[in-house]
Parts: C-alpha cells; structure tokens; sequence
C-alpha cells in the first residue's frame, strides 16, 4: 500500500518537505504539482472517518471516473459532468476505512489527472494525534510558493479562513457567471491545485469571495449579487448540507473538535450600534456554538472565526464591532468551563498569537499570497506578530498529558513563532 511519503515523492514534494525548518528568504521556492490536464482539476473536501467529499472540474467532458487506491480493493466513483457553462461537480466517496491513508486520480476520455491524497478522521475515541494547517487570504497564483511549501507538510488537512478567491477583486462580479470564473481561475491555477492534490481541506467564506466587508446592509441592497456570490462558493466548496447552514463542526478523533463559524451571512451591519440586537452569528448559530462547545468531549475545541476577537485595524467589520456578542461567549467559555478552547482566526494579513483571560488562546494566520498589512501597535494580550506571508501548522499531541503545539511557517517553510500549550484538566 502507497504510504504519505511515496505521495510526496511521486509529486515531487518530498525535496520540498525536507528544506521546511532549512531556508529562509527568498521566492524561489521548490516546485510540484499533481500531474495535471488543461482546465480539469480536482479537491478534497469534508474527511470523516468513513468519507470524503471530491470536487471535479473538467472543462469540455460530459463525465469522469475517480479511482481510489489504497483500501483493500480499488474504489471507482463515476462523475457526471456537463459541457455547460458550470464543469464542477462533488460526490461523496464512501466506504472508506477509519485513519487511512488513500490516493485517487481522476480519468476523462482521452486522459488522466492526479494523484491527489486524503487520510480520513479517526474514530471518536481515537487517540491519533493530528497535524492541520490553517491560513487566509489566498489572492494570487503568483510570486512565493507558499503552496508547494504548505502541500509538502505532509499535514492531515488544512482550514480556509475564507478570502480565496478574490472574487471582487479585478472585477466587477456580479452574476453568477462572473463569480464561478472566479473560483476556476483560483481553483485550477497550478498553486492551488499543488496544495490541493496534497492536503483535504475544511473551508468557510469571508468578504471577498462576496465583496469587501459584506454585511446585513448588502444583503438587503444587493441580494441578487450576494445569492449569486453563495451559490457560486457553494459549488467549488462543496458541503454535505448545502443551504444557508454553512456553519458546521467535526471531530478529529479524542484530542480534537472543530466548530467552523459563519461570520457573514447572518450578521448585521457593520454600522449598526452594538446592543441586544447587534448579532455576528444570529442567535441560531451563537446557541449552536455555546451548546456544541459545552457539550464537547474532545480534549481540544478549535473554534475557527474568519474575522478576529478584537486584535486588528479593521475597525468594526471584526468582532470589535459585535463586542457584546463576543463578550457572551468569551463569558460562556471561562464560566462553564469549556477548557482548552483555541480560535484560529484571519482576515488580518499578519501573524499574531493572542494570551486571553480565562486560559483562552487566540491566533491569527495569513495572508498566504495576498498583500501584507502593517498592524496597530501592540497590545498586551499580544504576545507575538509577523508582518509577512504565513501559515500556521498545528501539531496536538495525546498521551498523558495532552498538548498542542503551533508554529507559524513563512514560505521556504522558515519557522517564525513556535508555542506549546499543555492541556488544562480543569
């Protein structure tokens, strides 16, 4: 059976993996990618222990076949596609064996493409330790290979923090046609598809798949645009729930649950005064998050927020704006208690780690490829700040006594923040 590393070195990963922790500076960064065909790619999306989601896009084919190696007898999973304007499509490839490692490739008439890899989640009580990525901010193909670098991590998955693409920049998005071209262009430009092909991932939308700062206001002036916008999303990051619920959560094992926020479609404006009525989740998904994060068994809950708690210059478009809301589930953890309570957030376009009251930890990756931003002076809930493109790669560690460790990485996979945090047992 293929192992994770024979993956890296049939895509050329595997130099790549062993310069990370090695280089610093520079843009020229190691080059592979998944054997690819012109306008066809693919992505993983949505692991469980028995499951994953694949995304198929191939330009021109009425239909495809998906092969999956790496079980005891080969998987095949036909696509339907279309020539029509939209060549995407996702099915649900089931029958897989918990905490396994599998690759599959992707055949439409006349060729082949792939291979791409996925290990599924371990069972609930499992005690498997975890490796994930998470960033934001993914605006341009170009430049630094931070994508080769991130792929040859050899990470369980990564988590979109939202910004990829960067529909509304360029443009002027405003169809549905407008805004599928924009997620073809991000999604099959050779970067991507490097990180794909290698890593599953988790993914939740922020602004600019939309438009800047979108809140309650544009979907009252422009609903139209904003439908558009999310049905467009909703075919290149595909859920196993499709509907206004893009807000979910899963487990990892024992050692970890994840609860993926929507920050966007269920906000007020921005400019509203905050009080009782001033809301970022609406009240649904805020009781959500309070009732799942009580009721969590996993020794860790990473809570994954694309906009941060309070550390920013965005002003009021993050939880800065929405400070009572904030307020009464930072109040909900501390009080409950819900130990070992981690947000992963973004949107910032720096690195930050945060040391909060109660025990909490915050912490801020990206931009991956987007533009780098200055941060306001330092606060002291701040204990650490980059200004450069990053990801940061979480390592949760089980055994007696439980840890996790983060580091934020830069392109060349230079090591630029290093914490370890020890589990609390109360």
């Amino acid at each position: 059976m293929s192992t994770r590393r024979d993956f890296l070195r049939a895509t050329g990963l595997a130099g790549a993996g062993a310069l990370i922790g090695h280089l610093t500076g520079g843009c020229g960064c190691p080059g592979g990618t998944a054997s690819q065909m012109t306008g066809c790619g693919a992505a993983t999306f949505e692991v469980t222990p028995t499951s994953a989601l694949v995304s198929v896009h191939a330009s021109g084919y009425e239909r495809a076949l998906i092969r999956v190696e790496g079980g005891d007898a080969p998987i095949e999973v036909p696509v339907p596609l279309s020539t029509a304007e939209l060549h995407t499509r996702a099915v649900d490839i089931v029958g897989l064996e918990p905490d396994r490692e599998y690759t599959y490739t992707v055949s439409v008439r006349g060729g082949e493409f792939g291979p791409y890899w996925l290990r599924t989640a371990p069972l609930p009580e499992s005690e498997t330790p975890l490796r994930f990525l998470f960033t934001a901010d993914i605006a341009t193909d170009e430049g630094c290979s931070i994508f080769d670098t991130m792929a040859a991590t050899g990470a369980d998955f990564w988590l979109s923090l939202g910004d990829f693409p960067y529909a509304d920049a360029g443009s002027d998005a405003l169809t549905i046609r407008d805004y599928r071209a924009e997620h073809r262009n991000a999604r099959l430009a050779s970067g991507a598809q490097t990180l794909l092909s290698a890593l599953p991932a988790y993914a939740i939308y922020d602004d600019h798949e939309v438009r800047n700062d979108w809140d309650a206001e544009m979907r009252t002036n422009e609903p139209d645009r904003v439908a558009a916008a999310l049905a467009a999303w909703d075919e290149w990051f595909p859920l196993r729930t499709p509907g206004e619920q893009r807000y979910r959560s899963w487990r990892w094992g024992r050692l970890a649950e994840f609860f993926m926020l929507d920050c966007r479609r269920f906000r007020s404006a921005n400019s509203a005064p905050d009080g009782e009525a001033k809301t970022m989740l609406g009240a649904a998904q805020r009781q959500w998050l309070l009732d799942g994060l009580a009721a969590s068994s996993a020794v860790f809950k990473f809570v994954v927020t694309t906009v941060p708690l309070d550390f920013g210059n965005t002003g009021d478009d993050s939880w800065r704006g929405f400070r009572r809301e904030r307020d009464e589930i930072l109040r909900a953890v501390i009080e409950t208690p819900v130990p070992n309570t981690v947000f992963l957030t973004g949107d910032q376009h720096w690195f930050a780690a945060h040391h909060l009251a109660g025990g909490i930890r915050e912490y801020q990756a990206g931009p991956a490829s987007a533009f780098v931003r200055q941060p306001d002076p330092a606060r002291p809930e701040e204990v650490f700040r980059h200004a450069g493109h990053n990801f940061a790669e979480v390592t949760v560690h089980g055994g007696h006594e439980p840890s996790f460790t983060i580091r934020a990485l830069g392109p060349l996979g230079e090591e630029i923040y290093r914490e370890t945090l020890a589990a609390s047992r109360s």
